[in-house]
């Protein structure tokens, strides 16, 4: 519930801070942890032509015994070139999930930092496929991750 709020708080600043900026807001789908599992980044404007900031949504896990899990986090794109960026993104990593005394299934959702690399295919500023890898650290464990994805710029 404490990241819930601080996510919202974040996203209200985030929205405000975009108001300023130069560029403009632009969505990219995708699988990935980054993208929250399966779902979306919403790109918000910044004023550096090379840097992109993003909350992202997504469904981080499904079963057809239980409710579906969301992943939420927020995280950033440095462009190093027109095509490669460095990646970061902090939030939904891991679920673990377990039977109680009651047998019924619990969910312990794991936070952390992802940092990464991404290529995008027609460059930085345009609307195009992307693909990335990501190496990920959350309490209790890391692992290693693709992601693919498109962007609607």
């Amino acid at each position: 519930m404490i990241f819930t709020k601080r996510f919202i708080s974040f996203a209200l600043l985030f929205f405000s801070f975009s108001s300023a900026a130069n560029s403009k807001f632009f969505l990219e789908s995708g699988v990935g942890v980054e993208y929250g599992g399966i779902g979306v980044q919403a790109h918000l404007p910044t004023p550096a032509n090379n840097l992109d900031l993003y909350l992202a949504t997504g469904l981080f896990y499904a079963s057809n015994k239980d409710s579906e899990k969301f992943g939420l986090g927020v995280g950033g794109n440095y462009f190093f070139e027109k095509h490669h960026a460095l990646s970061s993104y902090i939030g939904t990593l891991h679920i673990d999930s377990n039977l109680n005394d009651y047998f019924e299934v619990e969910h312990d959702v794991k936070r952390g930092v992802s940092i990464g690399y991404k290529y995008y295919f027609n460059g930085a500023k345009k609307s195009g496929f992307t693909a990335g890898f990501s190496y990920n650290i959350y309490n209790g464990g890391s692992y290693p991750f693709i992601s693919l994805a498109y962007r609607f710029y």
